[in-house]
Order: structure tokens, then sequence, then C-alpha cells
């Protein structure tokens, strides 16, 4: 089978292009630069641009598996410009399926946010019949497009699947951009930087090492049932200060750290049921954040900066 990535040589895209290319499957990457690795793993490129919507459609072919996870905005900046988030977001989106139909394309699967569309939950772990009250513009736009594909899924006979992922780490994902406080505490670590911990560090969230979710996807690329629906997480739950404990014995160095108040798109606690998918895909996370943030440690390059793939 041919997978078409849309923003496929991100953190994510790069992880899963790489793992679907083991998997056998032949993979085409559209983004705006290419990752390093792609080359030399015979991964194909194609430069576009998502939001003109400039080189998708002449990609796409007909029995391809679609695979969306762009992004153009973070969560705790989205509500700052919600205007340009639905726009640069949604609208896109839309246009991509419409591709996607026209093309006859065989499957679409979106790269939603199990974090962020639920908003404050009612229970924990939440599954994925909980009720969506995302907190943020970017909680919103996963959810519109969730809505839209599941509309053209309907109108068109098409199979997709909804990824609700909770927050990856792993090798290839660069800390201090806005995202990611596995990879940020681990560099501020080596590089002897202070921490910044919003509110008091107690906030729990699900967090899911790259191998797993790199699983994940190649198992729904093939999956032939008739669940749209998945969150996609560790199913276990971990506070801010439980991550610096576990990059701190990991890296066997203190952290120095420096409380600052909470952002406003936050909830206290996020985790996913993650039992259907287990059902459906077969697939369940076996990396523990322990063991996840060790082997994270060994993909640092201290020339660089970064955490290689």
């Amino acid at each position: 089978m041919r997978v078409v990535l849309l923003g496929g040589s991100g953190f994510i895209g790069t992880n899963v292009a790489l793992g679907l290319k083991n998997n056998g499957y032949e993979v085409v990457v559209l983004d705006r630069v290419p990752a390093a690795v792609f080359e030399s793993a015979g991964i194909d490129f194609v430069a576009c641009d998502y939001v003109s919507g400039t080189g998708i459609e002449d990609v796409i072919r007909e029995g391809d598996c679609v695979i969306h996870l762009v992004s153009t905005s973070l969560p705790n900046m989205s509500n700052q410009n919600i205007l340009g988030d639905a726009e640069n977001n949604l609208i896109p989106s839309i246009k991509l399926f419409d591709v996607c139909i026209k093309n006859k394309a065989s499957k679409i699967i979106y790269a939603s946010s199990g974090g962020q569309v639920y908003g404050i939950p009612e229970q924990t772990p939440i599954d994925e019949n909980h009720p969506t009250n995302p907190q943020s513009a970017y909680g919103i736009h996963k959810l519109a497009v969730e809505k839209y594909l599941m509309l053209y899924s309907k109108l068109y006979d098409i199979k997709v699947n909804i990824m609700r992922i909770s927050n990856p780490y792993g090798p290839g994902q660069q800390p201090f951009r806005g995202q990611g406080v596995i990879s940020t505490f681990i560099a501020s670590s080596y590089m002897d930087k202070t921490v910044e911990i919003w509110g008091d560090g107690k906030a729990v969230r699900d967090y899911i090492y790259i191998d797993d979710l790199v699983d994940a996807f190649v198992k729904t690329v093939d999956y032939a049932g008739c669940e749209q629906v998945f969150n996609v997480g560790s199913g276990e739950g971990s506070s801010v200060l439980d991550i610096l404990t576990s990059v701190e014995n990991a890296t066997c160095k203190t952290i120095t750290r420096q409380f600052i108040e909470a952002k406003s798109a936050d909830v206290n606690i996020n985790v996913l049921n993650c039992d259907k998918a287990q059902k459906e895909l077969g697939w369940r996370a076996k990396i523990s954040l322990d063991i996840g943030v060790e082997k994270m440690t060994k993909y640092w390059n201290e020339e660089t900066k970064e955490f290689q793939f």
C-alpha cells in the first residue's frame, strides 16, 4: 500500500514515515522541507504548502492511505489568534479531504489531540465517549476537523480513522519549542538550564513514547473495522514533578526549577483510556515513562543540542 503523510517531516511524521517504511509500505511525505533521514531511508518527498494546498493534488493517487499530521498552531498559543487558527487549520483540512475524494484515496487517518479535544474531564481515564469541550482554539479546530472528516466518510463512503493522541516524546523531538516537556527537561538537565514549571507541577498528563505511537499508526493503516475514533496514549498519568524525577534519575543530575503561573488552556488531569485501540487494533503502549525517558537520553547530541533520530 502507498501511504502519503501530510506534514511528515516533523517529529511525529518522520518517526511514522520510518516506521511505515520499515514495515514494507511505500511512503511519500508532503511537507515544506524534507527530514535529513528521508533520502538514506528511501522515503520519497514532495514539497508542498499545506495552507495554500499547493503541491498536494498532484501527489495523492487512487487507493492511497493519507495520513494528516499537520497543525500550524500550539495549544497554549492558539487562543491569541483564534481566527488565524481556524483559517490555517480547518479550511486547509477540508480542501485536503476534497482532494482525497476527487483522487479516490482509500483511507484518511487524522492525528487529533487526546489532550485537547476533551477539555476538563468528568472522569478519568477518559474514553472516546467522553464529552468534548475543548478549552483552546487548538482543541476546537481539532474537533471540528474530526467532525468534517466523519461527514466526508458518510457522504463519500471513504474509510476514516481519527487518532486522539496523548503527549508523544522520543528521538527527533526538539526542546524549547513550546511543546514537549520531556525533551525540554532532558535538554535543560544536560545544559544546566533552569526549567519553568507552569502551576504547582502536579498537573497530570498521559505521555506516550514515539515507538508506541508509530506502532499504533502502522496498525491503523491496515485496520478494516468499523470503529473510527481511537484514543492513543499510555493509559498512565504522570505529573510534571514525576517527569522531573524521572529525568533526574536518567541523567543523574539535579534540575533547577522555577514555578510560574499556569496557562489558561491547561487542565489539571488528562489520562486516556485506550481499551478500544487494544480491542480493535490489537495495540497497547508498552514503554513506561522511566524506560522511555532513559531511551530518549541516548539520542541527545551534545554538539547540536538536539535529539537526533
